[in-house]
């Protein structure tokens, strides 16, 4: 891959994870909190889902950000390994068993990680397509007559 394609792939995949991190810091879970026995207010699980997704987007940004600094194409390949990496991690906490949402599917916190999960799936495409795209340059062998 030249190096002019593989910077638009780092800008794309940098501009992913930005809003990513950007929506999943102030979309947020639900507001309400959860009143303890003591009678305090604690905020639900899907505020802390969010918040730890909005962390692991950081880690993303990154990870897209030394596309630009890495010349080889083994380096480029472990950023976008690491970018795939981050963002399944960052869908197995809002759907898998790390953390979760609220368990009413009618709260706001759903329709919010749909909003991350969504940039994270596109992002998750982009870094895989550039995993693959960017195998070592192989000269064409000569046709022969």
């Amino acid at each position: 891959m030249k190096k002019k394609k593989w910077d638009v792939i780092s800008i794309v995949l940098v501009v992913l994870s930005l809003v990513a991190t950007i929506c999943a810091f102030a979309l947020g879970g639900c507001s309400t909190c959860v009143e303890t026995a003591a009678g305090g207010c604690v905020p639900m699980k899907c505020h802390w889902t969010f918040i730890a997704v909005g962390l692991i987007q950081i880690m993303a940004i990154a990870a897209a950000g030394m596309g630009f600094t890495t010349p080889g194409v083994h380096g480029r390949r472990v950023c976008t390994a690491m970018v795939v990496l981050v963002n399944v991690i960052g869908l197995f906490a809002f759907y898998g068993p790390l953390m979760g949402l609220c368990t009413n599917a009618d709260m706001p916190c759903h329709m919010h990680a749909l909003v991350v999960s969504v940039l994270q799936i596109i992002s998750l495409v982009v870094a895989i397509y550039a995993f693959f795209a960017c195998s070592p340059s192989q000269k064409k062998p000569k046709k022969e007559m």
